[in-house]
Formats: C-alpha cells, structure tokens, sequence
C-alpha cells in the first residue's frame, strides 16, 4: 500500500494525544485534505482500501462514507476482510456495526435533528448486521434504542 494511502487511513496527527484510532479523531483534528483524500480513494480498484476510506468516513459522520460503505455492504463486497484476531471468526458484520454505530453518534452531536436522520438510516443495516455478528446478545445493549 502507498505511504501517502496509508497515511490517510491510519496516521494520527502529532497534536493528538488522546487516541491513537484514527476514527476515534475529532472534527476539529480532521483536515479537509484528508477528507478529500479518503474521497478519493471511494473509487479506488482496491475493495479493501474502498471499504477503509468507506468506514473512516462514516465513522466520522461524512455521508460519502456512509454512502459508499452502504453500497459496497449491498453489493457483497465487504466479507472476509476481518478476522477476529484472537477467535478467527469472519468479524466485518463487528466492523461494520461499530462505524454505523460512530456515524449516528457523530451526527447527533451535531444536531439532534441530524442525529435522528442518521438513525433512521442505519436501522436496515443494524437490524441485518445485527443477525451476522458473532454474539448478538452482546451488541443488544447498544443498539437496544436503533433496533426498537
């Protein structure tokens, strides 16, 4: 993978101290190069770095993420990119559940008008993900006010 790709995907600027994931990154620590950069790469002939760029950002609340990752999700094209590292499973339902769950989160802070939109968009997606991961009791505490 490129150093300039990777670097859009994974690096954390120098003045952040408080995480060390980039999708854990702040509005105000997100530069609009970046964003136009991971854009980009929505289109990219690579799937995986397609659905990295999709899940960055969604995760951080840009509907081209959310769009993008949609589609691919629709299309197939997002199984079998992550394992869980200690268990083996098929983990991408995981993956996928927790950037939607950032998405809405991103947008409610924002507004709450923004928030309750994000919602009704991921619904669909959490219901089905929802079937797919690897132990649904877990994740029914935080998606209990989607899911109803």
């Amino acid at each position: 993978m490129e150093k300039y790709i990777q670097e859009l995907l994974y690096s954390i600027p120098q003045e952040v101290t408080y995480t060390t994931i980039p999708k854990e990154l702040e509005p105000e620590d997100i530069s609009q190069e970046r964003i136009d950069g991971l854009k980009k790469l929505l289109t990219h002939e690579d799937v995986f770095i397609e659905l990295s760029a999709a899940k960055l950002l969604c995760a951080w609340g840009i509907d081209e993420g959310f769009k993008a990752l949609i589609q691919l999700y629709e299309a197939g094209k997002t199984e079998g990119y992550f394992t869980h590292r200690l268990h083996g499973y098929e983990g991408t339902a995981e993956q996928l559940l927790w950037v939607l769950l950032c998405y809405q989160s991103t947008k409610e802070e924002i507004s709450e008008e923004a928030g309750d939109k994000a919602l009704q968009q991921i619904r669909p997606y959490v219901k089905r993900l929802l079937q797919k991961v690897h132990n649904p009791e877990q994740w029914k505490k935080y998606v209990e006010r989607i899911i109803n």
